[in-house]
């Protein structure tokens, strides 16, 4: 069966200017500023999630077709990974549903807050606090005051799901598109540079985002052993464990800030059950995140050949200019620059 190559986005035809040229650093200037609007508009969700679902569907166009022996055409093949897309996004927005549906209850996040006058005073923090101070009268003030700030994330949450589900079609179109092309569609003075570009592109997105997942799986595996073995082995039960687990491993695929996302919760989560709960869990996870730097940096740094402190440079200034965006897009785009200058000569 004619698989097509990992290092091709499109179909393409030949060309000699291999060599650092005009042609390339107009298609790199190009490429470079498509991906700066991306994230001056707020467009990474969308992104993300167009690139995603090509890679997803390329890779197991190459599967299927290892599977079936060459029985079936890249086509069929296609056909067959596009419709396994399709039922897997149905498939998880439904489950994600229910286990929401089934499992979230308001009424334990008000009988949580309710209990830290409790806790406060069992440890004496109380006496420290202002006479007449209701803690639990505070918190409620808190979420009324900020109604308008809670509809807004409501709404940006909304939003990111449309863009989700929009940049999986987006996706899938444009790999049909892909498949279903000719090299006489791309004979334009920069189509080739652009197909390169691009194709450069998609390598380090997978490469990056292959890491993470790895990355975040395995945060997701120490945090549930956490929170399901060793926390009820020492007499603690948290409300909404199969819901942090969930989180965790989402929100573990955006590099940096999905940890402190992650870690917030279930550390608030634990501090409604007592002050002794929410310390051990703090410190627990500072200390694997804290291990898990060194595991970051062979993963995600063996992948793109960057040392550990390049990466945090590079999402650190990403972070100043775009915010969560930046940080996302941060590693993909070093990655993506380093390699097209390094194939180019122009760095060692």
């Amino acid at each position: 069966m004619g698989n097509q190559s990992n290092h091709q986005f499109m179909p393409s035809v030949h060309t000699n200017k291999m060599k650092p040229s005009t042609l390339f650093f107009v298609s790199l200037a190009i490429m470079l500023a498509m991906l700066f609007g991306v994230l001056h508009f707020h467009f990474v969700i969308l992104f993300v999630s167009i690139f995603m679902t090509y890679c997803l569907i390329e890779g197991m166009n190459g599967l299927i077709g290892k599977l079936s022996g060459g029985s079936l055409s890249h086509k069929h093949a296609h056909l067959v990974s596009t419709l396994s897309i399709v039922l897997a996004v149905c498939v998880m927005f439904g489950l994600i549903g229910y286990v929401g549906y089934m499992n979230v209850n308001l009424s334990e996040f008000e009988q949580m807050y309710q209990r830290l006058p409790e806790i406060l005073a069992q440890y004496g923090i109380d006496k420290h606090l202002p006479q007449g101070f209701d803690i639990g009268a505070k918190i409620a003030e808190f979420f009324k005051s900020h109604t308008a700030n809670v509809i807004s994330a409501g709404k940006a949450g909304l939003t990111a799901i449309v863009y989700i589900i929009v940049g999986i079609v987006v996706g899938i179109m444009l790999k049909t598109h892909v498949v279903h092309s000719t090299q006489k569609e791309y004979t334009g003075l920069l189509s080739q540079p652009m197909i390169e570009r691009l194709s450069n592109f998609k390598t380090a997105f997978k490469n990056v985002f292959m890491a993470q997942i790895k990355i975040s799986a395995v945060n997701t595996l120490i945090t549930a052993l956490y929170l399901f073995a060793i926390l009820p082995m020492a007499g603690v039960s948290l409300p909404f464990k199969t819901d942090l687990t969930c989180l965790v491993f989402i929100a573990g695929l955006i590099p940096v800030v999905g940890n402190l996302i992650s870690n917030t919760a279930v550390t608030i989560i634990s501090l409604g059950h007592s002050l002794t709960a929410g310390v051990a869990s703090l410190a627990f996870l500072v200390i694997v995140h804290k291990a898990e730097y060194f595991l970051n940096a062979k993963i995600i740094g063996s992948k793109i050949n960057a040392k550990a402190f390049e990466l945090l440079i590079v999402m650190l200034v990403f972070e100043h200019l775009f915010g969560v965006g930046g940080i996302v897009l941060a590693p993909v785009i070093y990655a993506y620059l380093k390699r097209e200058l390094v194939d180019q000569k122009i760095l060692g």
